[in-house]
């Protein structure tokens, strides 16, 4: 069994300086209890404890607004698999971590009741208003072409436009507003960084010159970097990347090749 830890909504970057928000909670914690029945109707339960063990992973940062840095070299194949045995990183034991709740308060866990974020034909809901009192949600059999966008490929939004701006970034344009994240293939040498931006709009053509360079809009996000970055492995074919964490994603983009 292997579980990812990341930050998400518990603990936000963002949020941990004085006057703005609650105190930072800590480093992410794990819970975790899984009860397998067998076909004789047994039960065995496993619960997290000190027996487990960890190690720093690829993903060396993230945040739900600032994004994520994703190193592949760090990638363990099938590190979640059984008889899995890695003799390239150091793994060490867990540690035990205090209850993020206050003792003094009356706070109590509570499971997170939801559906899972997938991706898919499934997966689709576009809110259309009817009027100001009703909302209706097209059935993916009704949307065909959304705002010049096609839905291909199992529900994947390809670009409509791409260009290189003033600044000579390479922009995808997908045609609307939409949340959700990018899937990228890369090709190139190992260690090779890239950089990914998130934005709704682009800047404006300027009143004096009524030119415009075309870049991204991102000065309403603030200190919010909506972004992020991917260290190759240097796969002499190909690799992808999606974000793993990323909650924060109005973009323009899509597939990319180096």
């Amino acid at each position: 069994m292997g579980v990812k830890l990341g930050n998400g909504w518990y603990s936000q970057e963002q949020l941990n300086r004085p006057g703005f928000g609650p105190p930072y909670p800590g480093p992410s914690r794990l819970i975790f209890t899984l009860t397998i029945t067998f076909e004789n109707g047994e039960q065995m339960n496993i619960a997290s404890d000190e027996t487990w063990t960890g190690r720093e992973g690829s993903i060396k940062h993230d945040s739900v607004y600032h994004g994520e840095i994703y190193d592949s070299r760090s990638v363990r194949l099938n590190w979640s698999q059984s008889g899995f045995n890695d003799s390239l990183s150091v793994w060490i034991p867990v540690e035990q971590m205090p209850s993020p709740l206050n003792s003094s308060s009356v706070g109590v866990f509570v499971l997170q009741d939801m559906p899972p974020i997938r991706a898919g034909i499934d997966a689709l809901h576009f809110e259309v208003s009817i009027d100001d009192q009703y909302k209706n949600y097209l059935n993916p059999k009704d949307i065909g072409e959304i705002r010049g966008a096609k839905l291909t490929d199992g529900a994947v939004l390809q670009p409509i436009a791409s260009w290189k701006s003033a600044s000579g970034v390479a922009t995808f344009d997908l045609g609307q507003n939409i949340a959700g994240w990018c899937r990228f293939t890369y090709r190139g040498p190992s260690g090779y960084g890239t950089y990914m931006r998130y934005s709704e709009v682009l800047t404006q053509a300027t009143v004096s010159t009524h030119t415009a360079t075309r870049n991204i809009y991102t000065e309403h996000l603030r200190t919010v970097s909506a972004s992020d970055t991917y260290i190759l492995y240097g796969d002499p074919s190909r690799e992808y990347y999606e974000p793993t964490y990323d909650d924060y994603i109005y973009f323009l983009c899509s597939t990319v090749y180096f």
